[in-house]
C-alpha cells in the first residue's frame, strides 16, 4: 500500500498539468452522473404520480391493467420506483383509460422533482460538453463535395 501511495504522489508532482485536465474531465463526469440520477428520479416520480392519479380518479391497478391490456404485475412494476420505468406509451394508455392527461402527470412529477431536489442548474457555457460540428448540406453542396471532375482532369497515370 505504501509503495502505491508513494507512486501516486510522484505522479501528482510529475504530471501536475495532466492532473488539471483529469480533474476537469472528472468534474464533467460528475455533472453527467447528477443529470442521470435526476432523470432516473424524475422517471420514478412519473410512475408514482401516475399511481396517485389512478387512486385519485377512483381506479385500482387491477382495473387499469385490464383496461390497457397488460398484466397487473407489469403495471405495478411500472408504477413503483426502479426498473423497469414506466414506458411513455403505457403512460398514455393509463392516462387515457382513467381520464387524466400525460401532460398533467408529467408536469406534477416535474414540480415534485424540483420541490424535493431543487431546480436544475443553468449551464451558461455549452462548451462543457463539446459536440462535433454538424451541419446540413444542400443538394448542390453535397454534389459539389462529391465532384471528382477536378481529379479526372489531373490524371497522372503513366501512358
Amino acid at each position: 500500500m505504501n509503495i502505491i501511495y508513494a507512486y501516486l504522489i510522484i505522479l501528482q508532482v510529475g504530471f501536475d498539468t495532466n492532473l488539471d485536465i483529469a480533474y476537469a474531465q472528472n468534474e464533467q463526469y460528475n455533472v453527467c452522473m447528477d443529470i442521470r440520477k435526476r432523470g432516473d428520479k424524475y422517471a420514478d416520480l412519473v410512475g408514482l404520480t401516475t399511481k396517485g392519479k389512478i387512486t385519485q380518479y377512483g381506479w385500482t391497478i387491477t382495473d387499469v391493467a385490464k383496461a390497457i391490456g397488460s398484466g397487473q404485475a407489469t403495471v405495478s412494476r411500472w408504477l413503483n420506483p426502479g426498473d423497469p420505468q414506466l414506458p411513455v406509451r403505457a403512460l398514455c394508455k393509463i392516462c387515457e383509460a382513467i381520464g387524466a392527461t400525460p401532460q398533467e402527470v408529467a408536469q406534477e412529477a416535474y414540480e415534485w422533482l424540483n420541490r424535493d431536489f431543487g431546480k436544475p442548474s443553468k449551464r451558461d457555457d455549452a462548451t462543457d460538453f463539446p459536440a462535433p460540428n454538424l451541419y446540413a448540406l444542400s443538394d448542390a453542396e453535397a454534389e459539389a463535395q462529391t465532384d471528382f471532375s477536378a481529379l479526372a482532369a489531373d490524371d497522372r497515370t503513366p501512358e
